[in-house]
């Protein structure tokens, strides 16, 4: 069987040309792949807001703060990843007053304040009933003291940044969007602030403000009791700090450094992960056998060659065994030579990752 296969291979790459042949299983692999994903890898992020713009205790208006949401939302968009404006009921999402005045007018919000489509996306955003956490490469925390109202003591809510967090996306939040850090646990049931390097809107920018004997909770202090390692810099700095994937920013101010170290995190996890089998014997099989180069190689460079971060997984790790006939002569393609010559795909063949470290 394998013989007569390799003469139809054959014939096939001779009417096409013998030059044809090695690249065939790369083009192959591209024409497979195409219509399935893009290489710019497009994430998909959720600007998650809030409902509110009153808070119990507080007697001014309040909401969403608009640069906090307009910075990461027009950097996300610049990058072309698929960003979705969500609040927690759904609907008209208000905005604090205080964010519209000149003075906090920065050039991210003032190019909000004049786009039609984003603005119309702010009328009618979705509510978190509505929208699935699976597949969401990250959630951003739009601050505002809005967040004191319906960012706690919100099971969906908390159960929705959880979940991104467990599935392996990036939380981040921005000045008060940390409020919907305080209810949410780690994978081990303990706080998924605790132990962590985290910033947020500090105690002396919320004294600075007045309304520090307001708020329901301080942010900062609540941060450092449920033992998160707080940093901060002066009043009003631009300040963002990042801790795997929780990343977080002091102020209004910090929105755009926020959504800059977001946007470095999702570059890193381009990543694709090549499953092979660790076997070499199949009971009733009367050879040695394992998997087949090509089928390896192929995908492997093509992969690489758009800009992804490429390892080798098997079902128990090590060295993975590789079919002898896929490197017989009718079968010994381009992408299959060039990967026994490349010292870095052989290695990773030679050494791959257990199943069990990436399940």
């Amino acid at each position: 069987k394998l013989e007569r296969s390799a003469r139809r291979a054959s014939e096939q790459a001779s009417k096409q040309g013998s030059g044809e042949r090695g690249g065939r299983a790369e083009a192959c692999a591209k024409r497979e792949l195409e219509p399935a994903i893009s290489f710019e890898e497009m994430a998909r992020i959720v600007l998650l807001t809030s409902n509110a713009s009153k808070v119990d205790g507080m007697n001014t208006e309040t909401g969403n703060w608009l640069e906090e949401l307009a910075a990461p939302y027009f950097a996300f968009k610049n990058a072309g990843h698929h960003v979705e404006i969500v609040s927690t009921n759904g609907g008209r999402i208000p905005f604090d007053p205080k964010s519209l005045s000149e003075d906090f007018l920065l050039e991210a919000a003032k190019r909000f304040s004049t786009d039609k489509q984003a603005m119309a996306e702010t009328d009618t955003t979705k509510s978190l009933s509505e929208v699935s956490a699976r597949h969401v490469d990250c959630v951003l925390l739009v601050g505002g003291h809005g967040g004191y109202a319906d960012y706690v003591g919100n099971p969906k809510f908390t159960s929705f940044v959880e979940r991104v967090d467990r599935d392996g996306g990036i939380v981040a939040a921005v000045c008060h969007g940390p409020i919907g850090l305080v209810d949410c646990k780690g994978a081990d049931g303990k706080p998924l602030v605790a132990g962590r390097k985290v910033t947020g809107f500090t105690d002396e920018e919320e004294k600075e403000v007045g309304l520090d004997s307001s708020v329901p909770f301080l942010l900062e202090s609540k941060l450092r009791e449920l033992g998160a390692e707080f940093e901060k810099q002066s009043n009003w700095a631009a300040h963002c700090v990042a801790d795997g994937r929780l990343v977080t920013g002091q102020n209004n101010f910090s929105a755009g450094a926020v959504a800059d170290k977001v946007l470095e995190l999702l570059e890193a996890r381009r990543r694709v992960l090549l499953l092979v089998t660790s076997e070499s014997e199949v009971p009733g099989f009367n050879r040695p056998t394992g998997s087949w180069l090509e089928e390896v190689a192929a995908p492997y460079y093509t992969f690489v060659e758009a800009g992804f971060q490429v390892d080798i997984v098997s079902t128990k790790g090590g060295a993975a065994p590789i079919d002898a006939a896929s490197r017989a002569d009718d079968f010994y393609w381009d992408a299959g030579k060039r990967f026994d010559r490349d010292p870095t795909a052989a290695g990773k063949m030679n050494a791959t990752i257990p199943l069990d470290d990436v399940v």
